[in-house]
């Protein structure tokens, strides 16, 4: 079967470090398949590091880490278990009507006048003082530690939400809402997009013409 990239559709990127679903339409039918797909929530599983930020607020940029030697204090006082921590979070999700504002992270594909932020990220186009990171509301659906790692100053969670949502800005909010000096993203897996999970039947998403 021959291919071109006209025939091609993906149901929304993932950071380079990042593994997880990612489906694609081959085709027409299956382009137009996944038309219903693209405004869908999506459901990540990620592990984050407090006391610590990155300018990509990943592992990509760990030759830049921001490390903070005090925030071992905070994580222990505000992380004791994991019912805290999500009692916390789901207390200030509530007070927010669970929609956050995000700045649109200059590590990232989106493009502003015609150009990737990645590129200025990168060099590879010289920064100015004009450019203008844009903000987007997201609403979370559902945010749930699901594990607490002390020794490390860990923090692993499920959160659904809605398209756009950059899970890096999330973590780097979390830990500051945590009073832990920031955090950066160690792993993240998509686990969800819609109705659609891993190991699904492509079978489902089949339409007739």
């Amino acid at each position: 079967m021959a291919l071109d990239g006209k025939s091609l559709r993906h149901s929304g990127t993932l950071d380079p470090l990042a593994e997880g679903l990612l489906i694609i339409g081959c085709n027409p039918l299956g382009t137009r398949s996944l038309s219903s797909l693209l405004g869908s929530n999506k459901t990540y599983q990620f592990t984050m590091q407090c006391g610590a930020t990155t300018p990509s607020m990943d592992e990509d940029t760990l030759d830049k880490i921001n490390s903070c030697n005090q925030y071992k204090y905070f994580f222990d006082k505000n992380c004791k278990s994991i019912q805290q921590v999500n009692d916390f979070l789901n207390n200030y999700l509530k007070e927010k009507n669970y929609i956050l504002e995000q700045e649109v992270p200059l590590y990232s594909a989106l493009r502003v006048d015609g150009k990737r932020l990645y590129n200025y990220a990168h060099g590879i186009i010289k920064k100015n003082d004009d450019l203008i990171l844009p903000k987007r509301n997201i609403t979370i659906h559902e945010l749930k530690c699901i594990d607490l790692n002390n020794e490390k100053g860990q923090l692993t969670f499920v959160c659904t939400c809605s398209k756009g949502t950059y899970i890096r800005s999330l973590a780097l909010d979390i830990g500051y809402l945590l009073d832990c000096c920031g955090a950066f993203v160690t792993h993240l897996n998509r686990l969800k997009i819609g109705e659609f999970e891993n190991g699904i039947d492509m079978d489902r998403m089949a339409i007739k013409e």
